[in-house]
């Protein structure tokens, strides 16, 4: 019985000293981060839309910038604007993630036209990256291909992805954390 009224009293005492070692009284040093303060960047949706996230101009990695401006308009005023990876990165990874080969795609000049026009001649093993839902243009831009029977909303659909099925239209995915 003793023991316990001692060990109980140790436990007290440590807990007493612990507590006011700790900084929680200090409420005045810690930094908070308001929407539209322009310390913390967050997504807006004109930005998502061509796959890019906010972040201040000297952040973006070179050559991510994208030149468009105010595709985040909330925090433009702030120095936010919108960098999105390269699409030869993206590419890259494509290939990269599946443990295939990346394949370019070969520019020839079209004959006919006596080589007045390009024409685009994609090598035939490029065919796997459109029957791959995972490998899609649209999943690269932070979508997902969906039926067309489902209720998509205006804004989070991306009209000019490409990549997805005939019966089948991009919609962006926003986690569940973000919102």
């Amino acid at each position: 019985m003793f023991s316990k009224i001692i060990l109980i009293f140790i436990a007290k005492f440590l807990w007493t000293v612990a507590w006011d070692m700790s900084d929680v009284d200090d409420i005045d040093d810690i930094d908070i981060y308001e929407i539209n303060t322009g310390k913390a960047p967050f997504f807006e949706l004109p930005c998502m839309r061509i796959g890019g996230t906010c972040a201040r101009v000297h952040a973006c990695p070179p050559g991510t910038k994208v030149g468009q401006k105010g595709l985040c308009p909330e925090q433009q005023r702030y120095g936010m604007e919108c960098c999105r990876p390269r699409q030869m990165d993206m590419a890259g990874r494509r290939g990269s993630s599946t443990g295939r080969p990346h394949i370019p795609v070969k520019w020839t000049i079209n004959k006919e036209d006596k080589g007045k026009a390009w024409k685009k001649k994609v090598q035939p093993k490029l065919l796997w990256r459109t029957k791959s839902k995972g490998l899609t243009e649209c999943r690269s831009r932070h979508g997902e291909c969906v039926p067309k029977s489902f209720r998509c909303s205006p804004d989070l659909h991306v009209s000019d992805a490409t990549g997805c099925g005939f019966k089948e239209t991009c919609c962006l995915r926003i986690p569940m954390h973000a919102m």
